[in-house]
Parts: structure tokens; C-alpha cells; sequence
């Protein structure tokens, strides 16, 4: 083998070696910065604003205490179509008729309505026939 070949090699092994060595440096770096964020969210202290119990059924004075969670739930009660399927209700056993037929014996073969989000949870199972 000539001296360059040679040369080359080395270098291509170095460069692979560097590479690698920097790759695990940014991982353990991205590792060492989410847990100590996610110390730092433990040492957080919850303010309770309304107390709540096992009883409190009406989600508007959990959101006093949980807003964020209370604000993802209210995004649900949107009612628009959208080219996943959306939260507007629409019978699929109308707009396909054939899962008539592919459902029948089933439930399905009956009510068969688009799922829509937690805020209708309720409403939905007793509008199902």
C-alpha cells in the first residue's frame, strides 16, 4: 500500500471517531438539560384555587386550578370537518351505505357516527341508539 492510501485511512478513521464522539456529547448534553428541567418543574408549588373533591363534576372549576389542561379540553368541543375527520358528528353509515352491510349483526351496523372529542363524551353515548 502506498504512504497516501494509508494517510487517508487514518483520517477517515479519525474523522468517524470525532463524528461519533460529537454525536454522544450533544446526546448526553440534550439528556443532562431535559432532567434538570424536569427538576426544576418539581420544585414548582401548585396554588390551589378553588377546592375540589371527588364530587366536582363541572370541568369549568377544575380549569380554575388546571388551566392549561382546561383549555386542551375546551379546544375538543370544536365541531369542524377537517381532512382527518374533525369532531363534527356526521353519520357514516349514510355517507357509506355499505357499512351497512359489512356491520350488520354489529352495533356499528345501527349508530355509526364520526368520534368527536372528551367534551361530548357524555352526550354522545346517550344520543347512541
Amino acid at each position: 500500500m502506498s504512504p497516501l492510501t494509508e494517510t487517508s485511512r487514518r483520517r477517515l478513521i479519525y474523522g468517524g471517531l470525532i463524528a461519533v464522539v460529537a454525536v454522544l456529547t450533544a446526546g448526553v448534553t440534550y439528556l443532562a438539560l431535559n432532567i434538570s428541567e424536569r427538576k426544576a418543574e418539581a420544585t414548582e408549588t401548585f396554588v390551589r384555587l378553588v377546592e375540589t373533591d371527588e364530587t366536582t363534576v363541572d370541568p369549568a372549576i377544575w380549569g380554575q386550578n388546571f388551566p392549561r389542561q382546561y383549555d386542551a379540553y375546551l379546544r375538543t368541543v370544536d365541531t369542524e370537518r377537517t381532512s382527518y375527520g374533525g369532531s363534527e358528528a356526521f353519520d357514516k353509515l349514510e355517507m357509506d351505505p355499505r357499512l351497512v352491510t359489512i356491520f350488520s349483526g354489529y352495533a356499528f351496523g345501527i349508530d355509526y357516527k364520526e368520534e368527536r372529542g372528551h367534551a361530548y363524551m357524555l352526550t354522545d353515548q346517550e344520543e347512541t341508539a
